[in-house]
């Protein structure tokens, strides 16, 4: 998978709160959408533009914001730590909304109607299977929002 789409699969569920504050619309929200689940061309440009805030952030840590491995870091470390700081948009929003923006590592326990019913760190939960089809009970995914982004390993 390219550098593109693995930050857009972490950062697709924030989407819904990017149309929720109104700075994208419904075409764009489900133009995104099929980008993340269909591997559908997107510009690096398009992408910095509409997740500004979380490009800002990580060329906190490094300059070479589009090195897979800087994300991977961000998503999987540094999010996780600017949420229980308190950091930016965070800093007023609600708990349940800053506990499903944490990405975790968690268990596949049950599979139906395209989600999974994980359980991780602080509980469990059902999130959308899009991104990773396929995976069966006792796997571990890690998980952002609402979604399964990642494999995380097998059994």
């Amino acid at each position: 998978m390219d550098v593109e789409h693995y930050f857009l699969r972490y950062a697709f569920p924030c989407a819904y709160i990017i149309k929720d504050m109104g700075e994208i619309d419904e075409d764009e929200f489900e133009f995104l959408k099929d980008c993340a689940i269909n591997l559908k061309p997107i510009s690096k440009d398009r992408l910095e533009k509409i997740f500004y805030r979380a490009f800002a952030k990580i060329k906190k840590y490094s300059d070479d914001c589009w090195n897979k491995e800087v994300i991977e870091r961000y998503f999987k470390e540094w999010h996780n730590q600017e949420i229980e700081r308190g950091e930016g948009y965070y800093k007023t929003a609600p708990a349940h909304v800053k506990k499903l923006s944490k990405v975790h590592k968690a268990k596949i326990l049950d599979s139906k109607f395209n989600t999974y019913l994980v359980e991780y760190p602080e509980g469990q939960r059902r999130v959308f299977d899009d991104f990773v089809k396929g995976a069966q009970i006792g796997d571990f995914v890690f998980i952002h929002f609402g979604y399964a982004v990642e494999m995380a390993s097998e059994k």
